[in-house]
């Protein structure tokens, strides 16, 4: 076996011997451990013993298993474990992971820009004409997946200052009334609702950098104004689709032909104004990213970010802009769902790998974006956002601390911030917020998240054999009743980090003990 594979075999047992309790020590020996896992392909293992002390009847110890390997390793970890002591925790009920957006449509169409970009030329056609030389009332037929759909320009450009309002004719009657545009405008301009004092357009371009509008002048449009388009549920995506942003729409028609030739987001009109304007938040993101990741201005040297990062950076761009889990009237469904689904099953996949639109991906990214910009603060926030940069290796090199040292932090946090005693400070949210908290959340009332919840939960006698998968939040969770010491024996490959909150009673910290092999 590999060891890049980092597995794993723990067999918890009582002694009244120490073997180690101080951060880095304990025996470690390049065979393995009585009963670990055998060098099948003559790779070494580091065996080890770990003393966490006596645990009482009433006592707790969670033991976070931590992977963060180099990027250029591609193995995913899959979850193995054999335990005939100890017990699985039980799955979580069934739970909606969130509403449905349209980030298929994105996937396909990254793949379509990539093949896009290729094409030149990028320069040599005519640019079509301005958005804002179109009048209030005026025509324009937008491209979708072949699909021409035609729209009416809703506003007059006195009326607005940073966008340019379309919406989807059906039956000769715009799906989006002057009023309603109005509001909108506003949100977007100057006066946002959910966090007076500014616009949504200058709320996220503060933290997160700027579209494209230079080189040439005003973008791929030549408009200083972002385009927002209101569309029909059906053409929008159906199936509750909030919202889409297309990177296409950065490349010419001659490059992708279904390509709108501008700074444009798409709004389902049917959505309620909360929802609706968290979700330009949300997307407003999306393009500012693709710019500063990928376009940088026209250039097109860019690369794509990680999608889990990115859609990260999104959801914390609807919280930045007063669309929380705290807002007035009602917090956040889809961060508070997507926040459950993630610490329900944090430590059965990688964060990193396999996005499949689950709400899984987005409640972790949301989280580990939201522990670093709490964590590291505004400035290395902003930086981590408009360098060129992409991905989790990025947010680590912003942080200073490093790839498994960010990855340990994050863990306790969503392990501890919860807790009370003597909890780390790095497992802190500095705004308070908690991974177990309640809040009054839209459409589900009165509401708690589940805090992390374990891989398994073992007693003081139990064997477990596991593999651990790259940045999961792996916990193994032992209860208490031994006679003497509890001690970690057992043998593991590669880099690996043992971070052990000993709690007396569950969820009070009285002890820390960590063990790091290979750093």
């Amino acid at each position: 076996m590999n060891l890049r594979h980092k597995c794993l075999a723990l067999a918890l047992t009582t002694s009244l011997a120490f073997f180690g309790c101080s951060a880095g020590t304990g025996d470690q020996n390049a065979s393995p451990a009585a009963g670990g896992p055998p060098n099948g392909d003559g790779d070494g293992f580091l065996s080890f013993s770990l003393n966490l002390g006596p645990l009482g009847p009433n006592d707790r110890a969670d033991v976070l298993m931590i992977n963060a390997p180099d990027p250029g390793d591609p193995t995913n970890i899959g979850v193995n474990i054999n335990n005939t002591t100890g017990r699985e925790s039980e799955p979580p009920s069934a739970v909606s992971e969130g509403r449905d957006r349209p980030f298929h449509r994105e996937q396909a169409d990254l793949a379509s820009f990539e093949a896009g970009r290729s094409v030149q030329p990028r320069f040599d056609e005519t640019i079509q004409p301005r958005f804002e030389e179109i009048p209030q009332g005026g025509s324009f037929d937008f491209t979708l997946d072949g699909t021409v759909i035609p729209c009416q320009k809703i506003l007059s450009e006195a009326q607005t200052v940073h966008c340019e309002i379309f919406a989807e004719v059906v039956d000769g009657t715009p799906v989006l009334d002057p009023a309603s545009a109005v509001v909108v405008a506003q949100a977007w301009d100057s006066d946002n609702p959910a966090r007076p004092g500014s616009g949504i357009y200058d709320q996220v371009r503060a933290q997160f950098g700027s579209e494209w509008n230079v080189n040439p002048a005003g973008g791929r449009d030549g408009d200083e104004k972002v385009v927002l388009v209101f569309l029909t549920e059906e053409s929008a995506g159906g199936d509750g689709t909030f919202g889409f942003f297309r990177p296409v729409d950065e490349l010419t028609k001659s490059q992708f032909p279904d390509s709108n030739q501008g700074e444009i987001l798409y709004l389902n009109a049917n959505v309620a104004p909360f929802d609706l304007l968290a979700t330009l938040a949300h997307e407003f993101q999306h393009l500012v990213r693709f710019n500063q990741k990928v376009v940088q201005q026209g250039t097109f040297a860019g690369t794509n970010e990680d999608r889990t990062i990115n859609e990260g950076c999104s959801v914390n761009a609807e919280e930045i802009c007063g669309y929380s889990l705290t807002a007035p009237g009602g917090g956040n469904s889809f961060i508070f769902s997507t926040s459950r689904a993630y610490l329900n099953a944090a430590g059965s996949f990688n964060l990193f790998e396999g996005f499949n639109n689950g709400g899984r991906y987005y409640g972790g990214g949301y989280l580990l974006v939201k522990y670093f910009r709490e964590q590291f603060g505004d400035a290395a926030f902003v930086t981590f956002n408009t360098n060129t940069a992409v991905g989790y290796d990025n947010m680590a090199n912003v942080s200073g601390v490093g790839r498994y040292e960010l990855w340990r932090r994050f863990s306790l946090a969503m392990l501890a911030s919860g807790f009370a005693g003597s909890v780390p400070p790095e497992a802190l949210f500095p705004s308070g917020f908690t991974t177990n908290g309640t809040y009054d959340v839209r459409d589900l009332g009165l509401a708690t998240l589940p805090g992390l919840q374990p891989k398994q939960t073992l007693d003081a006698s139990a064997q477990l054999n596991t593999s651990i998968i790259p940045y999961s939040v792996t916990l193994a969770r032992i209860t208490g009743g031994s006679t003497g010491d509890v001690v970690l024996l057992g043998a593991v490959g590669g880099v690996t980090i043992f971070d052990v909150l000993l709690q007396s009673p569950p969820g009070t910290v009285v002890n820390e003990v960590q063990q790091n092999f290979g750093l």
